[in-house]
């Protein structure tokens, strides 16, 4: 769900208010503080020789396999402190859960481990009603299941209507259906799948330039196949990715010319790494992620469309010490492609996912540079609040004029409140500073940035 206020694109800020926030940002990383210790493990003085049994209690969806993957452990083994505490971390670091606790007891020569967990609400119906900033409404809903059939699968289904100018302009349909499996059946592969269609007026534009309006139907089907390196365990660490998109565009003119935009078949092949190594730490996340995918498109598959593009990623969640928990969070992207399908560029610039002081799409090319920056901290006695600082560096580019001085600047800040009874929610509320326009655009979303 986005809200956002319509304004004009920015463009680069002066140099005083780069060095300015740059400033901020930087003092606020190096403030001393405090850290805090981990808590004790009851009954610990029973962790002298093996684990007997591990049990789980407060898991009413949770399936007890979820969580024995999680463990580099098992019964049987000698029981060692560290591996259990580290135990309480991997579990948490699911996301399905608000609290998770162990301890140990014994009873007639048999050691028992007990992890205790509290359950979050996986089950998430999401009325939608948005405004993008090229006005555009939409308004549906959304079913959310982050632990489908208690097995730590994901299945969100999406079905909305989009109208441009405030709802009296050109409109459509957009429906969707996500499946993400990270192990399947607890194994070393993971699969992904997705099918999208969308039926919709579209405004035939490139580069500022208007040809026509035209009827245009779109059908993707995208499968993906992931492959962990680190044998059985947690959902983090090294995987490989092999995917397959095929994707089907009908347009029929209504107005003006086509231009450069066509029908077609698009087949793309791709793959990629990922490394993910993010702990979850209730109100805040701690640690780092990158990746890298290559996707080639050809006629030697069946492809209409011959053209290739790279994306890196890096992320960075960065805890501060401190009173309150703080946090400076980044990310770092950069693609590239040598051309696109049905006439179109495969990057752009603005929105509330990309640079927030720009409107959506306000500008399409063939490579991207994009930094988002965030300085995050608690309110004091309600941690679950934070109020946000954030700089959005980054522009896009022709493959054949890239001019990396070139970049667009904003500024804004926001607040972020995490909904502790709902897995994988928090609700955003920025206000980015549009300095040409001397005005705000604002952002509303069940979603952070990054």
């Amino acid at each position: 769900m986005l809200f956002t206020s319509p304004t004009s694109c920015s463009d680069r800020a002066p140099l005083y208010l780069h060095v300015a926030v740059f400033g901020v940002l930087i003092l606020l990383a190096t403030m001393p503080g405090t850290l805090r210790a981990a808590d004790a493990v009851p009954g610990e003085e029973f962790c002298d020789a093996f684990i007997d049994r591990i049990t789980f209690s407060g898991n009413k969806k949770t399936r007890d396999i979820v969580l024995l993957e999680q463990l580099d452990f098992s019964a049987g083994d000698r029981c060692s402190l560290d591996p259990v505490v580290d135990g309480i971390q991997s579990i948490m670091d699911l996301r399905l859960f608000r609290s998770v606790a162990a301890s140990f007891t014994r009873q007639a020569g048999v050691t028992t481990l007990d992890y205790q967990v509290v359950e979050k609400i996986y089950f998430l119906p999401i009325p939608r009603f948005s405004r993008t900033s090229d006005g555009e409404l939409r308004y549906g809903g959304q079913l959310r299941w982050d632990n489908f059939r208690g097995r730590n699968h994901r299945l969100k289904l999406t079905a909305e209507r989009r109208e441009e100018d405030d709802g009296s302009g050109p409109g459509g349909d957009h429906y969707e259906i996500e499946y993400d499996i990270l192990r399947f059946f607890g194994s070393d592969t993971g699969v992904s799948a997705d099918f999208v269609y969308q039926r919709k007026l579209r405004q035939l534009e490139l580069d500022g330039v208007e040809y026509g309006t035209a009827d245009s139907n779109d059908s993707r089907v995208r499968l993906l196949l992931s492959r962990w390196v680190n044998q059985g365990g947690v959902t983090q660490g090294l995987r490989y990715t092999f995917g397959l998109r095929i994707q089907r565009r009908d347009q029929q003119l209504l107005s003006g010319t086509m231009g450069p935009f066509v029908d077609g078949l698009d087949v793309g092949l791709g793959i990629g790494v990922i490394k993910r190594d993010v702990r979850d730490e209730l109100f805040r996340l701690n640690g780092y992620e990158w990746g890298a995918r290559f996707e080639l498109s050809s006629n030697v598959f069946g492809s209409g469309f011959d053209y290739n593009r790279t994306d890196v990623f890096f992320r960075r969640y960065m805890p501060l010490r401190g009173l309150s928990l703080r946090n400076l969070n980044y990310q770092l992207r950069l693609g590239f492609s040598n051309d696109g399908p049905f006439g179109t560029r495969l990057y752009s610039l603005g929105g509330g996912e990309n640079h927030r002081s720009r409107e959506k799409r306000s500008k399409t090319g063939d490579v991207l540079v994009l930094a988002n920056i965030e300085y995050l901290a608690g309110w004091p006695g309600n941690q679950a609040l934070r109020w946000v600082l954030f700089s959005d560096i980054g522009n896009v580019y022709r493959h054949n004029a890239i001019n990396l001085l070139n970049q667009k600047f904003g500024v804004g800040a926001g607040i972020r409140w995490k909904l502790l009874s709902f897995s994988n929610t928090d609700l955003r509320l920025d206000a980015a500073w549009d300095h040409r326009e001397r005005s705000f655009r604002y952002f509303f979303s069940t979603n952070l940035t990054f």
